[in-house]
């Protein structure tokens, strides 16, 4: 018998389960501005992000050596206009999670943010207790210049094996780490990454509402087989 401790959905946080991609424009366009850089859309910033996130500043037109001579500079202020920005959750969420903690699984966050800020977030939003661990970065720089995010969900994995897993995000990441790890993949538009983009991936599944999630789950986890 399938237990809960046999199965997982791996949930990213930021544009996934917070709908923040517009906080996140507001910092990295105070950022650009700081740098004489114009201003972008949501659309391109939709169309350029990447990780490491030095990627994404050099596709918005940071110069590299400039980029490198003032890094000092990037982190506190976009954590600082990042902060000063109302954020919620998206729609659906609590109800989302609520369906999902009656299916046999487990759920985690697998984030490129900082652990104490989703800690936070996910106190005052009243989602905590919906979450078995949070996999996370205790310094804001951290993706800065390299890509982690998938080797600690590995070793998450190695210490605690799932007959079944799930992961759930906005980019392009989460689908890349999904097949390298087996997990059966869900991209969520209108987050971080166009829908062009995440359609390119090809997940296994693409939805555009956190409702969609549970059906998926229950249909994923009544197969009884991990993806190979």
């Amino acid at each position: 018998m399938t237990t809960k401790k046999d199965n997982l959905i791996v949930f990213d946080w930021n544009g996934t389960l917070l709908a923040d991609t517009t906080a996140c424009i507001h910092a990295t366009n105070t950022l650009l501005k700081k740098f004489d850089v114009p201003p972008v859309t949501r659309k391109q910033y939709q169309k350029h992000f990447a990780m490491p996130l030095d990627k994404l500043y050099h596709a918005l037109g940071i110069d590299p050596d400039i980029l490198t001579a003032r890094e000092h500079e990037i982190h506190p202020l976009w954590h600082a206009t990042y902060d000063a920005t109302p954020v919620r959750l998206r729609r659906g969420a609590k109800t989302m999670l609520q369906a999902v903690q009656k299916t046999s699984c487990k759920s985690i966050i697998l984030s490129n943010y900082v652990i104490d800020s989703i800690e936070r977030q996910a106190m005052r939003f009243g989602i905590r207790e919906h979450f078995d661990d949070i996999i996370a970065f205790h310094r804001n720089d951290a993706t800065f210049r390299r890509r982690a995010k998938g080797d600690r969900l590995k070793d998450y994995l190695q210490a605690s094996p799932a007959q079944i897993g799930i992961i759930i995000g906005d980019t392009e990441e989460e689908i890349d780490i999904g097949r390298e790890l087996g997990l059966v993949t869900v991209a969520i538009t209108d987050g971080t990454c166009s829908t062009s983009r995440l359609r390119a991936m090809k997940p296994d599944f693409m939805v555009h509402a956190l409702s969609h999630v549970p059906p998926i789950a229950q249909r994923v986890f009544r197969g009884g087989k991990r993806k190979s």
